[in-house]
């Protein structure tokens, strides 16, 4: 899934580096997640990791959740399509829909992690409102799981 999603997003940026390093960011949030919280099976990890690699896919490139089902899993493309937040989305239901995946809900707060650690750096006070509370809802809906 890596090789995949850094070629799908190749030419975008996060802020001013390669949109990779977003990925690899938010992947290396998502393992370091996971072993804080006790989640060992290789198998799962790997599902994790993946859908934390794609969790832009659908939202910022070419694409889809059939093609994704196809190279990978059911699983991990429907991770990834809970993460990607519909135009006429409320963001209550959003948050939300994260309860529908354990895979999704882990990556967004991951996700939402690595945006407040740079929204801090960037001095930008909405985006740090926006993603603390993200990840406070969020850790709610982790505990359900």
């Amino acid at each position: 899934m890596k090789r995949f999603a850094v070629q799908a997003h190749k030419g975008q940026k996060y802020g001013t580096r390669g949109y990779d390093f977003h990925l690899n960011e938010v992947a290396e949030k998502t393992a370091e997640l996971m072993d804080a919280w006790g989640i060992t099976n290789p198998d799962e990890r790997d599902i994790y990791l993946c859908v934390a690699f794609g969790h832009d896919l659908f939202e910022d490139t070419e694409a889809t959740y059939p093609q994704i089902q196809e190279m990978f899993s059911t699983t991990i493309a429907t991770g990834i399509l809970i993460m990607t937040k519909g135009k006429n989305q409320s963001r209550a239901d959003y948050i939300s829909g994260m309860g529908q995946s354990e895979y999704a809900c882990l990556v967004k707060i991951a996700d939402s992690s690595r945006n407040l650690h740079h929204s801090v750096n960037a001095r930008s006070q909405r985006r740090v409102d926006k993603y603390t509370a993200n990840i406070s809802e969020l850790l709610v809906v982790w505990s359900e799981f």
